[in-house]
């Protein structure tokens, strides 16, 4: 078995160095070709335009259906939410914090994987992306609860609001 593979091996270092004398120049310099060609230039630069341009739309479409993808999925669960507890006011929270915990974890996701691109260059981007991304769900979920907080404090006070004026305007007639 060595044998017939030390044999492999030279019959094959032997064709491969008699080939590469085989195809050997002549000693004639090859003829110049300088020739500047406008046209294919100008073409190449299309091409290479038109290919940036398909990868951005491409590219465009495809975080437009995942972002797509992902409303219809909060949508969707916050109307069973709002089904199963027969309440609007739940469904209307349950879509509030899971968009703006995707919305947030997304954004820190993107942001990270930017601050890293341009300021760290040896770090590891898979790691940073996902602590972006949990810091921007995280993130993301506090500010659904303030906003929540915030809106049943602005619905209290406008029916506050409204019925001292009623109380006001049934007292005048």
């Amino acid at each position: 078995m060595r044998t017939a593979l030390k044999l492999a091996f030279l019959s094959l270092t032997a064709f491969l160095l008699a080939y590469g004398t085989a195809f050997c120049q002549d000693g004639t310099p090859p003829e110049p070709d300088d020739e500047f060609n406008l046209f294919l230039l100008l073409f190449g630069l299309c091409a290479i335009v038109g290919a940036l341009v398909l990868f951005v739309l491409l590219t465009l479409l495809v975080a437009a259906l995942i972002l797509g993808l992902s409303a219809a999925g909060a949508l969707s669960a916050s109307l069973i939410t709002g089904w199963q507890q027969r309440s609007v006011a739940a469904g209307f929270r349950s879509f509030l914090r899971t968009g703006l915990t995707v919305f947030g974890g997304l954004t820190g996701a993107l942001l990270m994987w930017l601050v890293s691109m341009y300021f760290f260059e040896d770090t590891q981007v898979l790691l940073l992306c996902t602590v972006g991304f949990v810091a921007g769900a995280l993130s993301g979920l506090l500010f659904a609860g303030l906003s929540i907080a915030i809106l049943r404090w602005s619905l209290r006070f406008a029916q506050k609001k409204l019925g001292e004026r009623v109380i006001k305007d049934k007292e005048h007639r």
